[in-house]
This record gives structure tokens, C-alpha cells and sequence, in this order.
């Protein structure tokens, strides 16, 4: 996947090299409000993914036309075309949604991704579930490929020395091998013992920066999926403080027609001293009617407004927690990444070890090789020395991949 237009993100946002109104994007995918030159949000990226979606369902683009103006003007007031007058088999919800998407008014889109998520989850339920088939073949799936085997460079040291031990038993029975000597067969035995415990050490660093991969990858996931929920959980909370306000505006343009209402009912009241008793009853009745629908109203508008706030908060309190995991995350992010930088620096260490290691082994080993090879007494574990270097088994030092320099001496 390549990620592109950064560049025109850039332009776009310069006020030198992009003059307001100007139009900048691909034209098929253009929301109605970019195509008059105003600022995007994020139901114009909902816009744009509706123009997919279409495409998608139909195999054609909603819009289309060869010249660059005609196709804005069809952005900006032409209403899209039913997905089902396309392709008759596309399902009717899928169809409603993509008709949502494209809305030219912003306001009646989906309010985010998160209530577009809802409604996909829900389009996907409605459908039919279709069975995966399995091929009826009879052959088995090929097993998977075995882990590559693991180093015997720490085992080749030891079988190395302990030939080089032989070697010297043999040309110097009597022990009077010279003190070079001695020191380079001591030499390479402690030098297999140290490269053995060396090499569990990196092993080991190596398996607690897997643990804490796993872990972090494992963390990331759990706080995603309720950051996730919460941010859902914040949409909804959203769109119902939305519809508790759009229902708190009728119910005060109700009020006042019942305010007037009642006003004119109170002055006719306060006017009908002279009018008959019959009629006079019913004047107060009507007054005290319209004043009583007022407090109701009034009462209904408080209760639609105490429900918004409560809606709002609720969404504030979601915004909060969702920081608050975000905050959480970069931490533990910065306290991994410091547990795992300490760790790849141990194995560094332990791997520049590992090389010193091997340079004192080989410098063994080529000091041995010149002293034993005229031996007549050591020929045959001579040839048994050289098959083994030579033969197959490859020199390599503790926390090394194997390669042509790691052979030995």
C-alpha cells in the first residue's frame, strides 16, 4: 500500500499556494462541500467513502464525466443515484447506507465512524451467511516449514578442544608440553566453557525481549478494543444529546406559541368584567387552560434539557476515560520501549563478548594447528581436526548467524 497526496495536504493548507476557495482532490471522490471550495471535515472523509462504497456495489462511480467543472457541479447539486437502479441484486440496507453516505447536506450524514461501524455491523447481521466451502480434493495441507536448527558452534569449540587436549597428550606424553602450549589447550576449554554460558545469556535476553513484545503487543490490543468501545459508546451518547437538543428547540418554539396563547387568554380574562356569568367561566377556564399547558411545556422543555446535559456529560466523561487509556498507553509505550532498549544493548554486549571469544579461540587454534601439525603422533586426530573445521560444522561465536567468515582457523 503507498500513501499519497502528503504533498497536496501541504498546498492545501498554505495560504500562498492555495487561495481560499480554491479546489483541491480528485473530483470522483470530492464531497459536495470541497467541491465549493470549503474546509473538509470528517463527514466529507464519510462522503468519500461512500463514493467507494458505491463502487464497490455497482463496478461504477456515481459521478462521471470527462470535464473537471461538469463533474463538480454533479458533486455539489446533483443527488446520487440509487445503487439498485445500477445493480438490482445490491441489498436494501447496504443501499441506504451508501445513500446516507452521500448525502449533499453534511448534517444528515452519519455523525462519525464510529455510528457508521453500528450500521455496517448491523448490515452484515441482516445478511445471509454463506458456508465456507471446502475443497473436496483429499489432500492434506502441507505442513509447515521446521524451525531452522540451532547453532553447534558452542559444541564444535568443545569437541575442537578436546582434540587439541588429545593432540597434546599424545606429542608430550610426559607432560612436558611447552607453556604455550598448555596455556592454548587451557585457554580453549575456558574458552568453550565461557562461549556456553555466553551463549544461554543471549538466549535467555533474547527470550524476555519476545515477552515483552508479546506483552506490549498484547496490552495495545486490550486498551485498542476499549478505547474502541468507549469511543463507540461516545458516539452514541453524542447522537442522542443531539436528538434531546433538536427535540428541547420544538418543544420551546411550543412554548412560546403556548406563552402567547396564554397571554392572550390572561388578557381577555383580566377584560371580561363585563361579561355575562355563563360566558365569564369559561373565559377563566380557557386562561387557566393555556397557563397549565404552558408550565407542561415548560416542564417538558426542563426534563428534554436535563436529559441533553446528562447526555453531554456522559460523552465528556467517555472523552475523559479515552484520553486517560490513551495517556495510559504512551507511558507503558515509553516504559517498553526503554525495558527492550535495554535489553537489545545487553544482547549487543554479550554479542561483542561472544566476538572477543572467538578471536582468542581462533588465535588458540592457529597457534596449536602451527605447533601439532609436524606431530607424527597426532596425525590421525590431526585429519579428524581438519575434517571437522573443514568438513561441514561451522565455527561461530555465541549470539552469531553462521557465515562464511565465522568458519574457523
Amino acid at each position: 500500500m503507498k500513501i499519497l497526496d502528503f504533498g497536496l495536504a501541504h498546498l492545501a493548507m498554505d495560504p500562498r499556494l492555495a487561495p481560499k476557495g480554491a479546489v483541491f482532490g480528485t473530483p470522483e471522490y470530492m464531497s459536495p462541500e470541497q467541491a465549493r471550495g470549503e474546509e473538509a471535515n470528517a463527514q466529507s472523509d464519510l462522503y468519500a467513502l461512500g463514493v467507494l462504497f458505491f463502487e464497490m456495489l455497482t463496478g461504477q462511480l456515481p459521478f462521471r464525466s470527462s470535464d473537471r467543472e461538469t463533474l463538480l457541479e454533479m458533486q455539489r447539486s446533483q443527488p446520487a443515484p440509487k445503487p439498485r437502479a445500477v445493480k438490482p441484486d445490491v441489498a436494501p440496507a447496504a443501499e441506504a447506507v451508501v445513500l446516507k453516505l452521500l448525502e449533499k447536506d453534511r448534517r444528515k450524514r452519519f455523525q462519525d465512524a464510529h455510528h457508521l461501524h453500528e450500521e455496517l455491523k448491523s448490515l452484515q447481521r441482516s445478511l445471509p451467511s454463506t458456508p465456507w466451502e471446502v475443497g473436496a480434493t483429499g489432500e492434506l495441507a502441507a505442513p509447515p516449514p521446521p524451525p531452522p536448527p540451532q547453532s553447534a558452534g558452542v559444541i564444535e569449540w568443545a569437541s575442537r578442544a578436546a582434540l587439541f587436549s588429545r593432540m597434546v597428550s599424545r606429542a608430550y606424553p610426559t607432560g612436558n608440553a611447552p607453556a604455550e602450549i598448555h596455556t592454548a589447550v587451557m585457554q580453549s576449554w575456558d574458552l568453550a566453557s565461557r562461549a556456553t554460558r555466553l551463549e544461554g545469556e543471549v538466549a535467555s535476553h533474547q527470550r524476555k525481549l519476545e515477552g515483552l513484545e508479546r506483552r506490549g503487543r498484547a496490552l495495545r490490543a486490550e486498551i485498542g478494543r476499549k478505547v474502541e468501545e468507549l469511543a463507540h459508546e461516545e458516539s452514541r451518547a453524542l447522537r442522542d444529546a443531539a436528538g434531546e437538543q433538536q427535540e428541547a428547540m420544538k418543544l420551546r418554539e411550543l412554548v412560546q406559541v403556548a406563552e402567547r396563547a396564554a397571554a392572550s387568554a390572561k388578557a381577555a380574562a383580566d377584560q371580561a368584567a363585563s361579561v355575562p356569568p355563563p360566558q365569564l367561566r369559561a373565559v377563566y377556564e380557557r386562561a387557566g387552560a393555556a397557563q397549565a399547558l404552558v408550565d407542561a411545556r415548560r416542564e417538558q422543555l426542563a426534563e428534554r434539557d436535563r436529559r441533553a446535559a446528562a447526555k453531554d456529560a456522559l460523552a465528556r466523561d467517555l472523552r475523559r476515560q479515552i484520553e486517560e487509556l490513551r495517556t495510559q498507553l504512551a507511558r507503558y509505550a515509553e516504559a517498553l520501549e526503554e525495558d527492550l532498549a535495554s535489553g537489545r544493548d545487553k544482547v549487543t554486549a554479550r554479542t561483542r563478548e561472544g566476538l572477543a571469544f572467538e578471536k582468542a579461540f581462533s588465535d588458540a587454534s592457529s597457534l596449536l594447528l602451527t605447533h601439532l601439525k609436524g606431530k607424527p603422533e597426532a596425525r590421525d586426530l590431526m585429519q579428524d581436526l581438519i575434517t571437522n573445521m573443514h568438513g561441514g560444522s561451522v565455527h561461530q561465536s555465541p549470539g552469531r548467524t553462521p557465515g562464511p567468515e565465522s568458519r574457523g582457523p
